[in-house]
């Protein structure tokens, strides 16, 4: 399978920059793959998992948001965060997940509820992610 660039960043630096093989992201649209050669792009990203996949394996990350742009065969990902699963805290994320419910199930008003919903699908989109990495 032919390669393409892949690069990366979030507000404290850049987190990857590389050749792969095949990107999975989820925009706010919906999931999305690209493998070399895809058009030009510009998607705004979801919360949701991100996946490199190398000749080798494959490497997953938990996306929080941010943009995606593919221009000239090449791919560049500004994210709000991104935590690679072998980062991630499962105990932590399995804390932020109970936090969030508790929240939801509180229903002090709606602007908390709807925060509490992003924090929610936040956190298991972190589980998901640590949990595949077994």
């Amino acid at each position: 399978m032919k390669e393409f660039h892949v690069q990366i960043v979030e507000p404290e630096g850049k987190v990857f920059d590389g050749s792969v093989n095949a990107l999975s992201v989820m925009t706010t649209e919906g999931r999305i793959g690209i493998l070399a050669g895809h058009t030009d792009l510009f998607a705004p990203l979801g919360i949701g998992e991100l996946k490199l996949s190398f000749a080798d394996g494959e490497r997953r990350a938990a996306c929080s948001g941010g943009f995606l742009s593919v221009s000239g065969g090449e791919v560049s990902i500004v994210a709000v965060s991104l935590e690679f699963s072998e980062d991630i805290d499962l105990e932590r994320a399995k804390k932020a997940r109970e936090r969030a419910e508790r929240a939801i199930a509180e229903k002090k008003d709606r602007a908390a509820v709807d925060a509490a919903k992003i924090k929610l699908a936040r956190a298991l989109t972190r589980i998901s992610v640590a949990e595949k990495r077994k």
